[in-house]
């Protein structure tokens, strides 16, 4: 058995049914049969894939960072997926309010509720955190911040259904999301867009034989055509190094004053 990781971003049932093309064509190539486990938080992904309770893990960026470097877990990044919808495995974080708000800049926040995803996201936490900070926000004393919401896709319902103000998401849950059909595009307002940042990746245990090692990676950047979750239908995968992910290193390790 192999067991493939998710980080939260639907229900648990969802996003196993949507994870099957992949588990399938993976465990085709690899010869083991693949179980989609979904994770509580961000967190518990970096922590099982160090235990060993999980061999393979689809992983956002500063999970990735802090499981490696200070989980110490014994991963390699293997690929990111390549978007049909934008045919790029890059993206921007963003903050989001609506359109019918008064916002329509960082600093209109002040005052203003706002949600975090999770402490371990880099679109959802760091670096709308760091943009509030460098816009002299305190998001303590200046705004009212609800409880984390678990996923992305879940902080831009809040700020859709009038929950918050605002909040941090990614690119690409925003654009899925109207490629949906869920809303219109009119209906939010982007009021930040960091620079682009590499994207959410497949990492896997080291492998003592590296013959194998190679056979699982070989097998993920072989995948064309797939739908994956939140990321919606991938169109090929391209490889991830470990040297793109210094910029969110950057942002755990050095937080803006």
């Amino acid at each position: 058995m192999y067991r493939l990781g998710l980080i939260p971003s639907v229900d648990p049932e969802t996003m196993i049914r949507e994870a099957a093309p992949f588990a399938e064509r993976l465990g085709a190539a690899i010869e083991l049969d693949v179980e989609t486990i979904v994770l509580e938080n961000y967190e518990a992904v970096g922590e099982n894939l160090r235990s060993g309770d999980l061999d393979m893990a689809f992983i956002g960026p500063a999970g990735y960072v802090i499981a490696k470097d200070e989980l110490r877990a014994p991963i390699e990044p293997i690929a990111r997926g390549v978007l049909a919808l934008n045919m790029s495995a890059w993206g921007r974080a963003i903050i989001v309010a609506r359109t019918d708000s008064e916002i329509h800049e960082v600093s209109d926040l002040k005052g203003k509720s706002f949600v975090f995803s999770d402490p371990i996201s880099t679109s959802g936490y760091l670096l709308p955190l760091r943009v509030l900070k460098d816009c002299g926000l305190d998001s303590e004393r200046d705004l009212t911040v609800h409880p984390y919401s678990g996923s992305l896709g879940i902080s831009l319902q809040k700020v859709l259904d009038g929950e918050v103000h605002a909040a941090g998401i990614g690119d690409e849950i925003l654009d899925l999301a109207v490629n949906r059909g869920e809303f219109s595009r009119s209906e939010i307002r982007v009021i930040h867009q960091s620079p682009p940042i590499p994207g959410s990746l497949f990492v896997a245990r080291r492998e003592n034989d590296s013959a194998r090692m190679q056979v699982i990676s070989e097998a993920v950047l072989s995948m064309r055509d797939i739908h994956f979750c939140k990321i919606g239908r991938i169109h090929s995968m391209e490889p991830a190094l470990d040297s793109e992910y210094d910029i969110v290193r950057q942002m755990i390790s050095a937080p803006a004053n």
